[in-house]
């Protein structure tokens, strides 16, 4: 006996043909979400990862490349802080002042009478800034703090040695102001009178230094004032040479830049540039009216400013302190450019520079430039 089966629908081709595209649309759904699509999802954020990486990676290498001159711009600012220290020092010495103000009354001829102290007084920077007193119980010496000392000073002098005197105290390395003065004239003809001035320190809790007066030792010589080991009188710019409007320093002292441009005693003006080979200044000066504009530089360190400068009978001075070259190894020079648009003569006077191969040499000149050289 035979057992028939049941047939039941089938489908049609074209039926299969859909059911197949179905399911090929579906497995190919399926693979892009969650096979695919997640492993190109990697791969953006691997390609992203790997920019960003190459970018640092660039970046440390223009830094790696540039390492000597962050290090030359590090040296500086030091340099820089240092100098801006003996503007503000974190201290206020009365010892320092008394010979200060004897030696400045000696060389202009200003007569002192007497110096009075007045109390030393405190208060946090930002107060001092603004204007503002503050209590002095409210203090707090770990945050940066100005300190000031008053000094009456009665004098006796012409009008031009007074005038030298207060010259002398702007041009001093630390901050005094003249808070006061009173005049009178004496029967000779001459001004007396009182003089307050005002002297600044600044701490702001991180300065542990103090005054130190260092003596060198007199062992085995007939007097203390002969010169010690390591004396060198030659170190600094003569004392006649002070009042330049600008100053340019060839340093042979390694621990500073080798060369500083700005105006004498004045740290916050100075540029710098510690070229071991050539390198290029320049000074660029205008005026108008009783104002000069002025820009110097020392290759790409600049800075511009507009005041009014001394004048000695139509000249303005710049005086270059240089020394003889100290070996074969000793390869720094500047050549110094100037475009002077005053109508008066800038006289650069070189001081003590090397005779044979000297550091300054005269670059393009524009206006009423003279150049002398002079011996220490």
């Amino acid at each position: 006996m035979k057992i028939m089966k049941k047939k039941g629908p089938s489908m049609s081709t074209r039926e299969s043909n859909l059911l197949m595209i179905l399911l090929i649309i579906i497995g190919t759904y399926v693979g892009l979400n969650y096979l695919i699509m997640p492993k190109f999802e990697d791969y953006q954020s691997l390609s992203e990862t790997l920019v960003n990486d190459r970018i640092r990676l660039e970046k440390i290498e223009e830094e790696y490349r540039n390492r000597e001159k962050l290090k030359e711009e590090a040296k500086n600012l030091q340099y820089k802080v240092e100098r801006l220290k003996e503007t503000l020092p974190p201290f206020i010495s009365e010892e320092k002042i008394i010979l200060t103000l004897g030696a400045y009354a000696k060389k202009t001829n200003v007569t002192v009478s007497s110096i009075s102290f007045e109390e030393e007084s405190a208060v946090q920077a930002d107060l001092y800034i603004s204007g503002e007193e503050g209590n002095p119980e409210e203090m707090d010496q770990n945050l940066p703090t100005v300190w000031t000392k008053s000094i009456n000073l009665s004098f006796s002098g012409t009008i031009a040695s007074l005038y030298d005197f207060i010259h002398k105290l702007e041009n001093n390395p630390n901050k005094i102001f003249v808070r006061q003065m009173q005049l009178n004239k004496s029967e000779d003809s001459e001004l007396m009178g009182n003089m307050q001035l005002e002297y600044i320190a600044y701490t702001d809790g991180t300065d542990d230094e103090s005054l130190q007066l260092e003596v060198p030792s007199t062992k085995g010589k007939s007097s203390p004032f002969t010169s010690y080991e390591g004396y060198n009188k030659n170190d600094s710019i003569p004392k006649d040479q002070e009042d330049a409007n600008f100053h340019l320093i060839i340093n042979k002292n390694l621990k500073g830049p080798k060369f500083s441009l700005g105006e004498y005693n004045h740290p916050e003006t100075e540029v710098y540039n510690n070229g071991k080979n050539q390198i290029h200044g320049k000074l660029i000066i205008e005026q108008n009216d009783d104002q000069y504009t002025y820009t110097y530089s020392l290759e790409k360190n600049k800075k511009t400013q507009t005041k009014g400068l001394k004048v000695k009978n139509g000249i303005l001075e710049m005086k270059v302190s240089a020394f003889p070259r100290t070996g074969e190894d000793d390869k720094s020079e500047i050549i110094f450019n100037v475009e002077n648009a005053t109508g008066k003569v800038l006289e650069i006077t070189v001081v003590g520079d090397d005779v044979k191969n000297p550091h300054f040499k005269s670059g393009a000149y524009s206006g009423k430039v003279h150049v002398k050289r002079v011996s220490r």
